[in-house]
């Protein structure tokens, strides 16, 4: 698939999400707890397909080239069976369980993103890892944001259970700075394009939601069904910043093809 119907595909999911989301909570529509979380796993599926199909329609460029939009699908394959676990369909219970298990393929899956968007702003700076000396004082910035919420919002939601606890500090010191970091850079690379804020703002959505899943989840008591209001609140923030996030191997391709690469300086 050529990459801009990839990112109007992207465009069309993020629509359908949140007029699904929006219909379930105002009761307009009445899926059902299992067609609710089903829908979820489709979209998310259908993320993973449209990352394939990018793939497949760059094999005959070059591999490093390819590799970007399969890291992103290596990706997307984690974090679907990360969604599944953490949804209403997984047998695993309780949800300090779902979660703990959840965060493992969540880790792998933002991993790839992470190596697929080095790979993708090496292949704008031709081939070189050029990273500004002032980007570095960001890393140290995000990190501070990143643990100081942590302690305010998060830590004695999950104080009783280690894994969580470590687990979700350990993301927020790494892949939650990294992930906005490199957002930062290829915002800076393509000098502030539309695609680039686009994955700017999934790097942020997509720890936000976190944020929000951690602080309002752990409010209930142990064992309780997470209510769809919920899984909402959190899926709206998530699946918005998969499909923003997942607009960076389609707009890379794009300045790739079209020559009109802007160098990071």
């Amino acid at each position: 698939m050529a990459p801009d119907s990839v990112l109007k595909v992207l465009a069309s999911l993020l629509g359908f999400s949140a007029a699904v989301e929006c219909g379930v909570l105002s009761g307009l529509w009445t899926l059902g707890l299992r067609g609710y979380h089903l829908t979820h796993l489709v979209l998310m599926a259908s993320l993973f397909g449209l990352a394939v199909a990018l793939y497949r329609r760059r094999s005959s460029r070059s591999a490093a080239d390819r590799a970007v939009p399969l890291w992103f699908a290596a990706g997307l394959a984690c974090t679907v069976v990360g969604d599944f676990i953490n949804s209403a369909l997984s047998s695993i219970h309780p949800v300090t369980h779902q979660l703990g298990w959840a965060m493992l393929f969540f880790a792998l899956g933002y991993t790839c993103y992470v190596v697929g968007i080095w790979k993708g702003l090496a292949l704008l700076n031709g081939g070189k890892t050029i990273v500004p000396p002032a980007l570095w004082l960001l890393i140290p910035v995000i990190l501070a944001g990143n643990v100081i919420t942590w302690i305010t919002r998060v830590q004695a939601r999950v104080a009783d259970y280690p894994i969580l606890s470590y687990g979700s500090f350990v993301f927020n010191a790494t892949l939650y700075v990294i992930l906005p970091w490199l957002a930062i850079r290829y915002l800076i690379a393509r000098r502030f394009s539309l695609a680039a804020v686009a994955v700017m703002i999934g790097a942020v959505f997509i720890a936000y939601s976190d944020l929000v899943l951690f602080d309002s989840w752990f409010k209930l008591p142990v064992g309780t069904p997470i209510p769809t209001e919920l899984y909402a609140s959190n899926w709206i923030l998530y699946f918005g910043g998969q499909c923003l996030l997942n607009v960076f191997p389609s707009s890379l391709a794009q300045a790739l093809d079209t020559d009109t690469i802007g160098h990071e300086d």
